[in-house]
Protein backbone atom coordinates (compact mmCIF):
# COMPACT_ATOMS: atom_id res chain seq x y z
CA UNK A 1 0.00 0.00 0.00
CA UNK A 2 2.84 2.04 -0.19
CA UNK A 3 3.31 2.74 3.47
CA UNK A 4 6.52 2.25 5.72
CA UNK A 5 5.79 0.43 8.51
CA UNK A 6 7.15 -1.72 11.98
CA UNK A 7 5.60 -4.89 12.75
CA UNK A 8 5.53 -5.50 16.12
CA UNK A 9 4.60 -9.61 17.29
CA UNK A 10 4.17 -9.98 21.11
CA UNK A 11 2.50 -13.23 22.55
CA UNK A 12 -0.78 -12.40 24.01
CA UNK A 13 -1.57 -16.20 26.34
CA UNK A 14 -0.71 -18.64 23.35
CA UNK A 15 -1.73 -16.84 20.40
CA UNK A 16 0.57 -13.73 18.78
CA UNK A 17 -0.60 -10.01 18.58
CA UNK A 18 0.12 -8.40 15.53
CA UNK A 19 0.98 -4.45 15.99
CA UNK A 20 1.97 -2.53 13.45
CA UNK A 21 3.22 1.04 13.83
CA UNK A 22 3.50 3.75 10.80
CA UNK A 23 5.05 7.18 11.47
CA UNK A 24 6.19 9.86 12.10
CA UNK A 25 3.57 11.87 10.36
CA UNK A 26 3.21 15.12 10.84
CA UNK A 27 -0.02 16.51 9.38
CA UNK A 28 -3.48 15.68 9.86
CA UNK A 29 -4.46 15.75 6.22
CA UNK A 30 -1.65 12.98 6.06
CA UNK A 31 -3.25 10.75 9.11
CA UNK A 32 -6.74 11.60 7.66
CA UNK A 33 -5.25 10.16 4.56
CA UNK A 34 -3.59 7.28 5.86
CA UNK A 35 -6.51 5.87 8.08
CA UNK A 36 -8.61 5.61 4.82
CA UNK A 37 -6.11 4.10 2.91
CA UNK A 38 -5.91 1.52 5.74
CA UNK A 39 -9.88 1.18 6.15
CA UNK A 40 -10.46 0.72 2.28
CA UNK A 41 -8.37 -1.89 2.62
CA UNK A 42 -9.89 -3.59 5.73
CA UNK A 43 -7.67 -2.55 8.19
CA UNK A 44 -8.44 -1.69 11.74
CA UNK A 45 -6.73 1.35 12.61
CA UNK A 46 -6.30 2.95 16.10
CA UNK A 47 -4.51 6.61 16.43
CA UNK A 48 -2.03 7.49 18.87
CA UNK A 49 -0.63 10.81 19.09
CA UNK A 50 2.95 11.15 20.92
CA UNK A 51 4.18 14.76 22.02
CA UNK A 52 7.99 15.05 22.31
CA UNK A 53 9.48 14.39 25.60
CA UNK A 54 12.48 16.08 26.62
CA UNK A 55 14.28 13.63 29.02
CA UNK A 56 14.83 14.77 32.69
CA UNK A 57 18.25 15.61 32.45
CA UNK A 58 18.53 17.89 29.67
CA UNK A 59 18.96 21.38 30.17
CA UNK A 60 18.12 24.42 28.54
CA UNK A 61 20.39 26.87 27.00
Amino acid sequence: MGVDATVLSPEVGDKPLYRVRVGPIVSVDEVRTLVATLKNNGITTNIIKLNSIKPKDAVSR
